[in-house]
């Protein structure tokens, strides 16, 4: 498959690969560059003048008395607030009171987790994410496990025969794009995967929160599955990172289990940081956040298109090939002479609003793996801090202007992605 520039994708990471950011290494050193730009631009006009506009909220909210009490001990500590951590994490999943939960290092420990415990080497797994979006979690928890992956496409109709002979069905209704599937095709996917006999856990990163307070839909464990996980660092949730798990007791214990042997399961200081994000938590909040991101999306549609930027309900989001055809119909480019690749345009665009605006997207500060495409989702706080909706529409409009002198300049496009003292 290709992109729509002609250059082949890599279908590990779905997006293409060019002469820059040719591979996970090339993406670990330009996230160290962004990472570089933050340091330096801390130190000079101080951390007030950064803003967080990933979507990520990877915040510790523990309380001094917590420190004081030993509450993130974890041999003593924990054993005190694992009651209460384990109602409110019931009630976020509208889950029963007999519902297992546990807690992660991350969500794609716990798909991994999920997937080690219920799939043997040999056993058919199958995967339903709108527009095909499954997580490379997903993906690579069925290669760890030998697993042999189906991936049908809830868009083109679904068929009972599809789930025949599945050890687990994994759901995704609204992917890190924020794509959703609609109501009536979750239904049918969790009926069809339980008649065929096959478990369903639900891949609910922005889902368990976004669903039933921006679209009207049930709370995870509502839907019928068997269990689901959710990120507790985005829409709404205000960190630290890991993955929050909920559902039938013994497929959460089997999950833990295989997650202990690995390393990859969440220790106590973060049990607290997550309960008190989980007594935090306001949907009132989320609203708020939603309302004020979508504005950001209205002024970047007037400026460059709807058909160019994705309105989603917690920010907009313009994809790596639409940044650079934006970028090519705004100079004097042709799409032929373009050095550069989608992947490595969105990098760009990202650079830009961090170094001269202090806007931290995922596209430059994520780790390899994460998506390439100019996604920003600010809570409204943080956009108030930038001065409003208005201000951010002009920033991606001048670093935009940025890119463009940059598209066939190969040498001053390397330096951007990784710093002017990195060589190849």
């Amino acid at each position: 498959m290709q992109d729509r520039f002609g250059n082949p994708l890599d279908p590990a990471v779905g997006y293409a690969r060019g002469s820059h950011l040719a591979g996970p290494l090339d993406e670990f050193r330009r996230r160290a560059h962004g990472l570089d730009i933050i340091r330096a631009k801390a130190a000079a006009e101080g951390r007030g003048r950064l803003y967080n506009f990933t979507g990520h909220r990877r915040d510790f909210l523990a309380r001094n008395a917590d420190l004081s009490d030993e509450l993130a001990e974890e041999w003593i500590g924990t054993p005190l607030i694992e009651e209460r951590f384990n109602g409110l994490a019931r009630d976020h999943f509208g889950a029963g009171a007999n519902a297992g939960a546990a807690l992660f290092n991350r969500s794609a420990a716990g798909i991994v987790s999920a997937i080690l415990a219920t799939v043997s080497a040999g056993e058919r797994m199958v995967a339903v994410a709108p527009n095909g979006r499954t997580h490379p979690s997903i993906r690579r928890g069925a290669g760890l496990a030998g697993a042999v992956l189906s991936e049908p496409d809830p868009e083109n109709g679904l068929d009972p025969s599809d789930f025949d002979g599945a050890a687990l069905t994994v759901l995704t209704r609204i992917t890190s794009e924020l794509d959703v599937l609609a109501p009536g095709r979750t239904r049918s996917v969790i009926a069809m995967a339980k008649a065929a006999g096959s478990p369903v856990f639900v891949d609910d990163a922005y889902g368990t929160r976004v669903a039933p307070v921006l679209l009207g839909q049930e709370k995870t464990m509502e839907l019928g599955a068997d269990w689901g996980i959710t990120s507790c660092d985005k829409a709404g949730m205000g960190g630290p990172r890991a993955g929050l798990m909920v559902g039938r007791p013994d497929l959460v214990d089997r999950a833990v289990a295989r997650a202990s042997g690995l390393g990859l399961e969440a220790r106590g200081p973060l049990v607290l940081g997550v309960l008190r994000a989980l007594e935090s938590y306001r949907p009132e909040i989320l609203k708020n956040d939603s309302t004020v991101a979508r504005q950001i999306a209205a002024g970047l549609q007037d400026r460059f298109g709807a058909e160019r930027v994705l309105d989603l309900c917690m920010g907009p989001t313009i994809s790596e090939e639409d940044v650079l055809t934006i970028a090519l119909e705004g100079g004097d480019r042709a799409a032929g002479d373009c050095a550069l690749v989608p992947a490595e345009a969105s990098c760009i665009l990202g650079m830009v609003l961090l170094e001269d605006h202090g806007i931290v997207t995922s596209n430059v500060a994520e780790r390899p793996g994460a998506r390439v495409s100019l996604r920003l989702r600010p809570t409204a706080a943080e956009v108030a801090r930038f001065a409003g909706p208005a201000r951010v529409v002009e920033a991606v409009s001048d670093a935009l202007g940025r890119l463009r002198p940059l598209l066939g300049d190969e040498p001053a496009a390397h330096a951007k992605i990784f710093g002017a003292a990195v060589r190849r």
